[in-house]
């Protein structure tokens, strides 16, 4: 399923807040407006972030490219309407 792996990997950096993404701006601000208040709260914060994202990277290791069970039935890729439903979702959702 190359076409959904793809479109995942996108939806996984999203969610991590890479930078020049919407997502990592709203972070910046959000822990530069925390450490103006409490330096310890906002390096908490910040290590969350990062916590997150390892493990939304290691989530996504791991379904896209895990051992296959025997029990589960191969799968086609995404047919063309579900490939234009992500799309449009993945330039909504946080890749302006």
């Amino acid at each position: 399923m190359p076409v959904f792996t793809i479109l995942f990997f996108l939806f996984t950096l999203a969610n991590t807040g890479i930078p020049l993404t919407f997502k990592f701006l709203r972070r910046q601000l959000a822990l530069i407006g925390i450490w103006e208040r409490s330096p310890i709260i906002a390096s908490l914060g910040a290590t969350g972030i990062v916590l997150s994202a390892c493990y939304s990277i290691w989530l996504y290791n791991r379904i896209s490219y895990g051992v296959y069970s025997p029990h589960i039935k191969p799968v086609k890729d995404i047919s063309r309407k579900e490939f234009n439903l992500l799309n449009s979702i993945t330039y909504t959702y946080d890749f302006y």
